[in-house]
């Protein structure tokens, strides 16, 4: 199941397919985004996920630091996915 923005939920296995085609497509330049790496470090970084509109919003809840967005996975404009997670942290967090 996909959740959607402002659900999330937790990075698991059986996402691979769902996110591996989205991170394929778009291709991001930052070396994290692979779902190998954000898989392996899930648990260390609270990795969760959700879809904004045609986004990928990957949102890291570590124990010991505020939570943060990874820049949102789409096509161009990514403006208004961006401030809508700067606007959720703000209020929402």
């Amino acid at each position: 199941m996909i959740p959607v923005f402002p659900q999330f939920q937790p990075l698991q296995i059986e996402d691979r397919q769902a996110l591996g085609d989205i991170l394929w497509e778009y291709q991001p330049e930052t070396s994290e985004c692979t779902f190998t790496n954000l898989f392996i470090w899930r648990k260390h970084y609270g990795f969760h996920w959700s879809m904004y509109r045609d986004w990928l919003l990957l949102l890291s809840e570590p124990r010991s630091r505020e939570p943060f967005f990874f820049p949102p996975i789409g096509p161009p404009s990514r403006l208004d996915a961006a401030r809508e997670c700067l606007r959720w942290l703000r209020e929402e967090r």
